[in-house]
């Protein structure tokens, strides 16, 4: 593993993996080719950010204990930074969570 602790992939509003589309593209593929343990978190793609936090500290959990490791790296795109965050802060995951990269999240709020 080339990092200490596995990375979730957390997609934003709308964007999930699916067979024919990939919300991180090239991302994951690109990271566990370098050695990288990538995961991609399932939350629901319109889900609110309460719901898909509650979902992604179970899916934190769970990677947790499959892999034996006592915290994870989240890197999110779009809201899935804002449910990130709120699983940290408000869900109890900080103790958990070594980084969390956001891009394009909407910290400030957005028109939608």
């Amino acid at each position: 593993m080339a990092t200490k602790y596995p990375i979730i992939l957390v997609h934003g509003v709308a964007l999930k993996e699916k067979r024919h589309f990939r919300a991180f593209g090239k991302i994951q593929t690109e990271l566990t080719r370098r050695g990288y343990e990538v995961y991609i978190a399932d939350t629901d793609a319109f889900g609110t950010v309460e719901s898909n936090s509650r979902q992604l500290k179970e899916y934190a959990e769970k990677i947790l204990e499959k892999t034996g490791a006592k915290k994870v790296n989240l890197i999110a795109h779009s809201k899935g930074g804002l449910d990130c965050r709120y699983a940290i802060s408000e869900f109890g995951s900080a103790p958990y969570v070594a980084s969390l990269t956001t891009v394009n999240t909407p910290h400030r709020g957005c028109l939608f």
